[in-house]
Order: structure tokens, then sequence, then C-alpha cells
């Protein structure tokens, strides 16, 4: 059961849970009761599993919307070609605190470096 408001006036929310960061108790997210947290380590650990295969290494790590959407920039160690114009290529890998999306990790031919794209792709 999720409690909002303050100690003197709250709302009880039956199945109902919020997300909350640990390092200051900011409330992320109101989610459901078959929402599975998981820890910002778990995300960077199993996009390591890239970089120590040798298939791509780290941009960027960062967050947006106070710690609500986690994401990484990978940038692939092969290329691609195009009639022998030759392009890095990227990963992009994102994931919510929210409930607002999944685990999502996609290809990308070009270097994201608005939170913007980040949030359309």
């Amino acid at each position: 059961m999720y409690t909002y408001g303050s100690e003197l006036q709250s709302i009880k929310i039956p199945d109902r849970f919020a997300t909350v960061r640990v390092d200051n108790d900011t409330p992320l997210a109101i989610v459901g009761s078959i929402y599975k947290p998981s820890q910002n380590r778990e995300f960077v650990t199993l996009l390591n599993q890239l970089r120590i295969q040798e298939v791509a290494e780290f941009e960027a790590l960062s967050y947006s919307k106070a710690g609500q959407m986690v994401y990484a920039i990978m940038k692939l160690n092969t290329g691609v070609s195009f009639d022998s114009d030759p392009h890095a290529g990227y990963l992009i890998a994102r994931t919510s605190h929210d409930g607002s999306c999944s685990l999502e990790i996609a290809p990308l031919l070009m270097r994201i470096s608005c939170t913007n794209a980040i949030n359309r792709s």
C-alpha cells in the first residue's frame, strides 16, 4: 500500500507502491503491485558483459527525469559501411524506475547527445 501526503494528511492507495531514490528518499513514481524494482548496478552489470566480450564500450551513462529513467550509450567495436562510407555503430540502452518502460536496447547509426532523443528512441 502506498501512502501519499504528509503524516497528518495522507491518502492510502491499495495495491500501489512508490519507487524511491535511496540516496535522498525522493519518490520517483507510484507503481502497481506487479512492478519489479531493479537497481542501476544491475543495468550496468548486464551491459558490462558487452564490454567484457569486446563487443562495445561505454560512451555515456546517465539518468533523466530526476532518476526515473536511466540510460547508457555504447559504441560498437565494429562499425558498418554503406557503399564504402564507414559509420560508427552505437547501442542505446534504457530502463525506468517508474514503470514507464522496460529494459530496451536498440542499435543506432548516430551518436545521441540529447535526452530528448533518448526518450524518443
